[in-house]
C-alpha cells in the first residue's frame, strides 16, 4: 500500500467513533489483515505516538525529487532545508524577472491539505501573514499545487539557537535575544496565534544576531486537529502531551525550557530559578499571561526586581545597589554624614541641657549657702565655693570636662576677692 494512501486511512480511523472504528476493524480482518493488526495498536497507542506515526508517512510522502527544481507560482525550487512532521521547507529563487529574491517555501503533505482542507489552511495563512514582528519570519505569501498549499516565507540567513550558542555569548547578549524572542511570542499570542512547537531548531539568529522565530504550527483553533500538532518532547508542556492542546500555556512552557537551554549555569539564583519554575509549573501556578514573563526578563536585564512573592525590602536595595552603585555610595555617603551631623548636634544639645541643669542646681546651693549662712561674707562665700566645688567633682553623671569647666568658673570669683583684699590691705597701708 502506497504511504499516502495509508496515511489517508490512518487519519480517518482516528476520527472515526467507536462503533465505527468496530465495524471497519471488522471488514478489515479479512481484506488487509496487516493494516487490521496496526489499527488495533493504534486503538491503544498514546497521543504522542500517534502523533509520530503521522509525521513519518507524512515526511515519508513529499518526495524530495519531484519538488526540487520544480516551479512553484513565481519561484523556482533549489534545495530542501528543513523537514516537519507535516511539511518540508525549501529555498527558493524568485524566477518572474521582475527581481530577485531568495525565499523559503513550506509545503504541506497532500494529505494535510486533504484532511483540513484547502480553506483552512488558506486561513490560517492568512492569520499567520498577521504577524508583523521584526523578530518572526514574516509569512509573504501562500499559493497552492495540485495536490496541496504552500507559504512564501522570508528566508533567514542564520543559524539556529543551539547552533548560536556554541559561539558562547554572554549572559547580557543571550538576555536580550531571549527577551525578543518572548516579545515576538507575545506578539503572536495577541494576533491569537499560538506556535505550539517552540524549540531552538524552531529559532534561527541571523548575521546581525537578531532572533527569528520560525514555523508555527497550524490548525491551533480546532481541537479536532490537536492530533495533527507535532512537537518536541523535550519542549512540550504535560498537558500538551496528554490532549494535544496548544494554548498560550503550551508556549509559556517551552519558553521556560529554552530559558533553562541559554542558562543552564544560572539556576543557583534564586531569581533566575524562580523565573525558569513559573513557565514551567501547572498551569493554575504559571504565569497568566507572557506578558508578566516578559516583565519579569526585563527587570532581569536592568538589575530591577522581579515578580517574586519573597521580594523583600533587602533584595530590592540590592537591585538599587547594582543598577546604580555610583548614585547609591553618594547617597549612602551623604545619608551617613547627615546622620553623623545631626548625631553631633543632638549630644552638643543635650551637653548643653545637662550644663544647664547642674549650673541651676549650683545656683541655688549657693544660693541658699548666702542667704541663710550663719558666718561672715568672706567666710560664707569661701566655704560656699568649696562647697560646690566638691559636690561638683563628686557629681557622677557629669563629664570630666564639663567638671573642669565648672570648677575654673567657680575658682574665678575667689580670686578676684584675693585681689580685692590686698588691695584693701595696701591701701590701708598707705
Amino acid at each position: 500500500m502506497k504511504h499516502g494512501h495509508r496515511t489517508e486511512l490512518l487519519l480517518n480511523f482516528h476520527y472515526m467513533d467507536e462503533t465505527e472504528q468496530a465495524t471497519y476493524l471488522e471488514q478489515l480482518k479479512h481484506s488487509d489483515p496487516k493494516l487490521h493488526l496496526e489499527l488495533l495498536s493504534e486503538q491503544s497507542t498514546a497521543h504522542s505516538e500517534l502523533t509520530q506515526i503521522l509525521g513519518r508517512h507524512a515526511s515519508v510522502h513529499v518526495d524530495d525529487s519531484a519538488i526540487a527544481q520544480t516551479k512553484l507560482g513565481s519561484y523556482r525550487v533549489c534545495e530542501r532545508i528543513g523537514r516537519g512532521g507535516m511539511s518540508q521547507v525549501y529555498l527558493a529563487e524568485r524566477c518572474d524577472g521582475r527581481f530577485e529574491q531568495s525565499v523559503a517555501i513550506k509545503v504541506f503533505e497532500p494529505h494535510l491539505s486533504n484532511m483540513v482542507g484547502k480553506t483552512m489552511l488558506y486561513w490560517e495563512a492568512q492569520l499567520l501573514a498577521k504577524l508583523n514582528h521584526p523578530n518572526i519570519a514574516n509569512v509573504l505569501d501562500a499559493n497552492e499545487t495540485d495536490s496541496s498549499v504552500f507559504l512564501v516565507i522570508e528566508h533567514v540567513k542564520g543559524q539556529s539557537l543551539t547552533q548560536w550558542l556554541t559561539t558562547s555569548p554572554c549572559n547580557s547578549v543571550k538576555l536580550a535575544l531571549f527577551f525578543d524572542i518572548t516579545d515576538a511570542i507575545h506578539h503572536a499570542h495577541a494576533q491569537g496565534v499560538f506556535h505550539g512547537d517552540l524549540k531552538p531548531e524552531n529559532i534561527l539568529v541571523d548575521e546581525n544576531g537578531d532572533a527569528k522565530v520560525i514555523d508555527f504550527s497550524i490548525a491551533t483553533h480546532d481541537a479536532r486537529y490537536a492530533d495533527l500538532h507535532i512537537y518536541s518532547a523535550d519542549y512540550a508542556s504535560p498537558t500538551q502531551k496528554q490532549t494535544g492542546k496548544v494554548d498560550a500555556s503550551s508556549d509559556i512552557y517551552a519558553l521556560g525550557k529554552i530559558f533553562n537551554k541559554l542558562f543552564p549555569n544560572q539556576q543557583h539564583k534564586s531569581e533566575w530559578q524562580w523565573v525558569y519554575q513559573k513557565c514551567t509549573q501547572p498551569s493554575a501556578l504559571q504565569y497568566s499571561r507572557i506578558a508578566e514573563l516578559k516583565s519579569d526578563i526585563k527587570a532581569l536585564q536592568h538589575n530591577k526586581p522581579i515578580s517574586h512573592p519573597d521580594a523583600n525590602a533587602l533584595y530590592r536595595c540590592g537591585k538599587l545597589l547594582k543598577r546604580r552603585p555610583l548614585a547609591s555610595a553618594l547617597t549612602v555617603l551623604l545619608m551617613t554624614s547627615g546622620l553623623g551631623f545631626v548625631s553631633a548636634l543632638i549630644n552638643k544639645n543635650l551637653e548643653l541641657q545637662q550644663q544647664q541643669r547642674v549650673s541651676n542646681e549650683l545656683l541655688l546651693e549657693m544660693t541658699q549657702l548666702l542667704f541663710h549662712g550663719h558666718h561672715s561674707d568672706a567666710t560664707s562665700l569661701k566655704a560656699m565655693l568649696d562647697l560646690t566645688s566638691m559636690r561638683l567633682l563628686s557629681h557622677q553623671d557629669l563629664p570630666i570636662d564639663i567638671k573642669q569647666k565648672l570648677v575654673l568658673a567657680m575658682l574665678m570669683p575667689e580670686q578676684g576677692s584675693a585681689e580685692q583684699e590686698q588691695q584693701d590691705i595696701g591701701t590701708t597701708s598707705e
